[in-house]
């Protein structure tokens, strides 16, 4: 029900039945859009009060649901937080079970030893229970730009620069989360994946001008870094490992395009794509069906993402030995505008 939803909301859908469920959609749409506009104003009016914490936070979001590259952009955010020698704390929403926090978050802790990954609904209850016994320098507000009721210094916003707007419609009719006028109230835009939408980038940045004309456009691309073979105590290894392997790939991610995108540049003959849905909690049997696949057809390697790694924990000895199972690791990397973002940052914190 899920893919038949966000086929519908992409339009990927255009039988007969299709449009007739468009229609219904797009009614809900205009009383999400009136929903959104009224608590926008009431935050205006003041009626519905923002939280200030006493610390500087800096919200790192989207406008649109799905894989736009956020928990990159916070590892990279906060990495260049600690080179300026100062303590970043993340503040996110678990969406997983109670007390595992969520596979971003895990992903995180991975990948940044030394900042602590605070995790709950209430984001400003979490970071003054924290900051009670524990230094901060600044938060990391992760997925917070529809997060109004805590006060920010400013707003990033991360745009997939591959399906930017999607036909700019607000959910559930498109994937818009909240009105195109809402760019109103980010600082900087962070174009992700550039090279693959290479060709949207100058229709994109015209419309963030029409929105924010002073804003800060940085071009990044998310660059495979490393393979880590999870069924060998976490060996790493060069991404060439792999190159010339025929492989079968597995993801539950919002953007599965970008992953195998990323899998091609290896130069890796992909056999099957096993796609789940974004947040998928595997179970025994999705492992199982793959592993039989793999086995049939005699592939040998088996590529995930960060993300789905973080929901493997206890499926683990399902792969079979003669499987070699890797984790990409993708990280970040700033094509252009990367002086711009660092100096629009600092003038906000040195405000």
């Amino acid at each position: 029900m899920k893919k038949y939803l966000y086929e519908l909301m992409t339009d990927q859908r255009k039988d007969w039945l299709a449009q007739i469920f468009k229609i219904v959609l797009l009614v809900l749409s205009f009383l999400y859009w009136a929903g959104i506009k009224i608590i926008l104003w009431m935050y205006r009016q003041k009626i519905l009060k923002t939280k200030r914490l006493p610390k500087p936070v800096i919200s790192v979001g989207n406008i649109t649901i799905g894989g736009v590259g956020k928990t990159p952009l916070v590892r990279l955010i906060a990495t260049m937080f600690q080179y300026h020698s100062l303590k970043p704390v993340i503040l996110t929403r678990g969406y997983m079970a109670k007390g595992t926090g969520s596979d971003e978050a895990e992903m995180l802790r991975s990948q940044l030893k030394d900042v602590p990954i605070l995790v709950g609904a209430n984001r400003y209850q979490v970071a003054q229970d924290f900051l009670r016994a524990n230094r901060a320098d600044i938060f990391i507000l992760d997925d917070g730009f529809q997060h109004w009721s805590l006060l920010r210094n400013f707003n990033i916003v991360a745009i997939d620069s591959t399906r930017p707007f999607g036909n700019l419609f607000l959910i559930p009719r498109g994937i818009l989360r909240e009105p195109m006028d809402s760019l109103k109230r980010a600082d900087i835009f962070i174009l992700t994946k550039t090279d693959l939408g290479k060709e949207n980038i100058k229709k994109i940045c015209q419309k963030i001008k029409q929105f924010q004309p002073a804003a800060v456009i940085v071009e990044t691309v998310h660059n495979p870094v490393a393979l880590i073979n999870i069924n060998n105590s976490g060996d790493r290894r060069d991404t060439s490992a792999i190159s010339g392997h025929l492989a079968c790939l597995f993801s539950g991610i919002g953007d599965p395009r970008s992953f195998e995108g990323s899998v091609e540049s290896l130069r890796v003959d992909i056999k099957k794509h096993f796609i789940f849905m974004d947040h998928h909690c595997y179970s025994k049997d999705d492992i199982e069906r793959i592993v039989h696949y793999c086995r049939v057809h005699n592939i040998k390697t088996l590529i995930t993402t960060q993300k789905d790694a973080a929901r493997l924990p206890g499926l683990l000895h399902l792969f079979s030995r003669e499987l070699n199972v890797f984790i990409l690791e993708i990280e970040m990397k700033i094509l252009k505008g990367e002086q711009d973002l660092e100096k629009r940052i600092f003038y906000f914190l040195d405000r």
